[in-house]
């Protein structure tokens, strides 16, 4: 049994936050902080980029975050 245990969820978006001082990233983030059932930043992403899906929006930050190949692509659109 652990003697601590600890959620590091959106520990990477956090980080990229606080490393890029993002005000409109800090921003959302404050907006799901303060009442996480009424935004979802997955879904906010979703409408914004025209995505087919959730489940992409969130491979989208992900990638985007780490600046894989296939996000280079929407940084000239």
């Amino acid at each position: 049994m652990p003697i601590v245990n600890v959620d590091a969820k959106s520990l990477e978006w956090c980080t990229y936050l606080y490393l890029s001082q993002d005000k409109n990233g800090i921003e959302e983030w404050h907006n799901v902080v303060n009442d996480p059932s009424k935004f979802d930043i997955h879904l906010d992403n979703q409408t914004k980029f025209n995505l087919p899906s959730r489940l992409i929006a969130k491979v989208f930050l992900f990638r985007w975050i780490y600046r894989s190949k296939f996000c280079s692509v929407f940084i000239y659109i």
